[in-house]
């Protein structure tokens, strides 16, 4: 089914594999899978507020960088996670088809962590008495933050080397099942919930998904609609991930079924390129 593919990412990668194997009834599956965690991929960079605050960690720069028609790890450890999931220590642009990218920081969590500092005048004011900013100012700095993402980085640096499609798969919502009292990333979801900014914050994300794939080139898959709930979380049966030992404690993954979704329109896309 997914044949030629090279997948790149971080623990969502998980679903999308395990959908692959439940959906190659024939046995081949030629996808490859280069996958590495959290700052593997790149240096973290702590962006705080005025105060000292912690807010959130965005992670710049990526560790890998193009030498030909390669992409090389800039570290031991991504190499490592490389060959121990695709047992090639280098991406080799020429062998594939296609390219996908899962999250790797692409994320609506940018929009959370940014109105914890800056809201526009639509939005109401949060405990965090965040400075007041234009919309356009707003929504040119999200746009800004999600083009710097890993994601959007290895898509560029593929399509360097290449016209071959590349894809852009952002981090599935959190799960719709997120408690009041959680804290971290899935905190960040509550906050934003709790200060009414759900559906602006959807309809602001699908834009900037949308606004990147016309200026760039690179197609984003944004979020299967029949997954979502509540504009920016996962519903509870797509969200209940199976990878791990207790999935009703899994509130930031995803399982099978998102995965299957996801390989479908992306399949569908690919279909189109070829009949157009």
């Amino acid at each position: 089914m997914m044949h030629g593919i090279c997948v790149i990412g971080d623990s969502h990668t998980g679903a999308i594999a395990k959908a692959e194997r439940r959906l190659d009834k024939d046995g081949k599956n030629t996808a490859t899978y280069f996958v590495a965690m959290h700052n593997i991929w790149g240096v973290p960079f702590d962006w705080r507020r005025r105060d000292g605050a912690k807010v959130q960690k965005f992670h710049f720069p990526l560790a890998l960088t193009a030498a030909g028609s390669e992409l090389r790890p800039d570290n031991e450890k991504l190499e490592a996670s490389f060959i121990e999931w695709a047992r090639k220590p280098y991406i080799s642009v020429d062998e594939y088809d296609a390219f996908v990218c899962i999250d790797c920081t692409f994320s609506v969590a940018l929009l959370f962590s940014f109105a914890q500092i800056y809201r526009y005048d639509r939005m109401r004011a949060s405990p965090h008495n965040q400075l007041l900013v234009s919309e356009a100012c707003f929504k040119a700095a999200i746009a800004g933050l999600a083009e710097q993402t890993w994601s959007m980085q290895i898509a560029r640096l593929i399509q360097r080397t290449t016209t071959k499609p590349v894809y852009v798969i952002p981090e599935p919502f959190a799960s719709s099942d997120v408690p009041e009292t959680a804290s971290g990333k899935a905190g960040l979801y509550i906050a934003a919930k709790n200060n009414g900014y759900l559906e602006e914050f959807g309809r602001i994300f699908s834009d900037t998904c949308a606004d990147l794939q016309k200026e760039t080139i690179v197609t984003v898959l944004q979020q299967p609609p029949e997954t979502v709930q509540d504009h920016v979380f996962t519903r509870r049966e797509y969200a209940q991930s199976s990878l791990i030992e207790r999935p009703e404690d899994d509130l930031l993954h995803t399982n099978e079924r998102w995965g299957e979704l996801v390989i479908q329109d992306l399949m569908q896309d690919l279909a189109n390129r070829r009949a157009s």
